[in-house]
């Protein structure tokens, strides 16, 4: 068997993610070449969808993988089992998911039938440096599982896959505590899984994250993740914005919001425009600094003179740009993280108690609207002013029942991840209430009925936190597992 290799597009602009995170497919989504015309002209237009600009947007993860099984005839899992048959089925999901997922994924050609053998291929494999190896574990017997040891024995992050009735449970369980992501099942979504995860975490060391405070230009790196750190002087986005000209394009982008919101609850429509003229500015920073993801001191670098980003960054959020508010690098992680593994955007929010719902308000003025993927339509949304009594926020509608997941990333020192579940259960208006306009409010999977148990808990530490739809609690802590970071989950 010869060697496979499927690649993904690592060109600059536009590139693969570009196309995956912007334009609202979802990761995996193949595009017809019409639609894929329509979304080069988009990409072209000032008010078109963003994109990575830096050097993630141009980075395609590399992995490599290999089969391993007993040359002769295995006793286990049986004559029954046709592994040949299995091994060319697998073949084709493997590189089927490479490629819907913009990775390269160098297949070795022969299947590894010794100690040896494995040995080699895992020495060559950490030569060349990827970010991750994936070993197919045929049958229980050597060398299958000595494979995934002498692979998790090079540092490099392994998943590992025994379909379903090939291996026993002590087998499984001793790579995974040596720290694979092992997968013992029927199903494939888990190997896409854990190729998702492998991707992200590629990712995010090579993101470069704009950060507009100060008065300095200067180059850091997130501590554990490795993001690229570029700072710029406040006074970039004030000289951005009053040099974006309102040209019909933005005019336009302005009337198609103004059609689409439900309502008008506050906000002019020369505040919709200024809010779109303000992410065209965000766009245009992002390009010009060659950045993956965009935060800004937004109270300080707007001042008075210029619109507040809530729209901006909402619509970058929509386009698989990650936009943060208030320069805050320790959400900025989760925010980068939740597009890489969910194909869809998180929102930052303050974490506001309810003490007598035992529930909690996720509070801010920065959300996306397309809550439920970026294959998703928006979610409605109407237009209320910033808590500020400014500018035109977009607040979409987050709906009652819905499941969620809350995370945080604190930043520096040993990396942990806080993971929590539970479901939508009111949308709090604002006013009556006191706050940000876009409130959600959510009750907590666990034993919380004493809101003020979280932090006590460490279940929250920061007055920031990423939510975003569905219950991922399961793949968030496999992703803490194979990356050594220390996973706070509740319920336990």
């Amino acid at each position: 068997m010869t060697p496979r290799t499927v690649h993904g597009d690592g060109k600059r602009n536009p590139s693969r993610r570009q196309f995956l995170c912007t334009c609202g497919a979802a990761a995996g989504a193949v595009l017809a070449q019409p639609l894929l015309t329509r979304l080069l002209e988009a990409v072209d237009h000032e008010t078109g969808p963003a994109y990575m600009a830096g050097p993630g947007g141009e980075y395609t993860p590399r992995l490599k993988a290999a089969f391993a099984r007993r040359r002769e005839h295995p006793s286990w899992p049986g004559a029954l089992y046709d592994s040949e048959a299995a091994q060319q089925q697998y073949t084709e999901k493997l590189l089927d998911a490479a490629q819907a997922l913009g990775v390269d994924v160098d297949l070795r050609g022969e299947v590894i039938h010794s100690t040896e053998e494995a040995g080699a291929w895992t020495e060559e494999a950490a030569g060349e440096h990827p970010d991750g190896l994936i070993v197919f574990v045929l049958d229980r017997q050597p060398p299958g599982w000595p494979t995934v040891h002498k692979a998790i024995d090079t540092g490099l992050p392994t998943v590992a896959y025994a379909p379903m009735g090939t291996t026993f449970v002590g087998q499984a369980s001793e790579a995974s505590q040596h720290g694979a992501f092992v997968c013992s099942a029927a199903d494939f979504s888990d190997v896409v899984l854990g190729m998702k995860m492998l991707r992200a975490r590629a990712m995010l060391r090579e993101m470069r994250l704009l950060v507009v405070e100060g008065q300095e230009r200067r180059e850091d790196e997130i501590p554990f993740y490795g993001t690229k750190l570029r700072y710029l002087p406040e006074s970039i986005w004030l000289e951005a914005y009053e040099q974006t000209e309102v040209s019909d394009a933005i005019r336009n982008l302005a009337d198609e919001y103004l059609a689409t919101a439900t309502e008008m609850a506050g906000p002019t429509e020369q505040d919709v425009l200024n809010a779109v003229r303000a992410y065209v500015t965000a766009r245009r920073v992002i390009e010009r600094e060659e950045a993956d993801a965009f935060t800004m001191h937004c109270l300080g670098a707007a001042g008075r003179d210029a619109t507040y980003p809530c729209l901006a960054f909402a619509r970058l959020l929509d386009s698989g740009v990650p936009a943060i508010c208030e320069r805050d690098l320790h959400s900025a992680v989760a925010l980068m993280l939740v597009p890489q593994l969910f194909d869809r955007p998180g929102f930052m929010f303050n974490n506001v108690p309810v003490s007598d719902r035992g529930a909690m308000i996720c509070s801010h003025c920065t959300c996306a609207t397309r809550l439920k993927g970026f294959d998703q339509p928006s979610v409605p949304f109407h237009f209320a002013p910033h808590h500020e009594n400014r500018d035109a926020v977009p607040v979409p509608h987050w709906e009652p029942g819905e499941p969620v997941t809350i995370i945080e990333t604190p930043v520096g020192g040993d990396p942990r991840m806080s993971i929590l579940t539970g479901e939508v259960i009111e949308q709090v208006e604002v006013p009556p209430a006191g706050g940000c306009v876009v409130a959600p409010m959510v009750k907590l999977d666990g034993d919380f009925d004493n809101i003020f148990d979280l932090h006590e808990a460490r279940a929250i530490e920061r007055h920031h936190n990423i939510l975003f739809y569905g219950n991922w609690r399961r793949e968030l802590h496999a992703f803490c597992h194979l990356f050594g970071i220390e996973a706070l989950t509740w319920p336990d």
